[in-house]
């Protein structure tokens, strides 16, 4: 279990993969919204949007680890995605997973092998490249945000 992270994902993408058909289309113009620049996870963690990323999208979602979960018992208690697109088109995304301790988190790290720690929190980040080595299993920012509240995500208030 040297890289949970990699497996998970994997895992992720591999249910996208046959659920991307599903994610509703819409071809409503928006207008161009408003963001503040920082978001706001619950006040468990602050997510800066990172600089140099045009995005006209940002989806903020989370969900709670449940007990019954291997996260659970390695210390995860909520993970949050924040995910920014640009055209339907995903720019970058960011994943946050709230430990009880921060020895947990870089526990967590360490088996990852990727992604920073900050205090309990564990963070790892995408940029664009990610997005388009992945298209062709997860095509949309709205396939992603799709997919993962089809895995139990829900939408925090922004």
């Amino acid at each position: 279990m040297k890289k949970k992270l990699t497996v998970t994902l994997l895992t992720l993408l591999m249910m996208v993969g046959a659920l991307a058909g599903c994610a509703s289309k819409s071809n409503e113009s928006k207008a161009p919204q408003k963001f503040d620049s920082k978001v706001n996870l619950m006040d468990m963690y602050t997510v800066t949007d990172p600089e140099g990323v045009d995005y006209d999208a940002r989806y903020a979602m989370y969900m709670p680890i449940l007990e019954n979960s291997e996260d659970y018992n390695s210390g995860a208690r909520y993970m949050f995605t924040v995910i920014y697109g640009k055209e339907n088109k995903g720019q970058y995304m960011c994943t946050v997973e709230i430990f009880e301790t921060e020895d947990q988190a870089l526990a967590y790290q360490a088996e990852a092998g990727c992604g920073t720690v900050d205090g309990k929190a564990y963070i790892n980040e995408n940029d664009a490249t990610f997005f388009a080595t992945m298209e062709s299993f997860v095509p949309t920012v709205a396939d992603w945000v799709s997919n993962q509240k089809q895995n139990g995500m829900m939408d925090i208030e922004q």
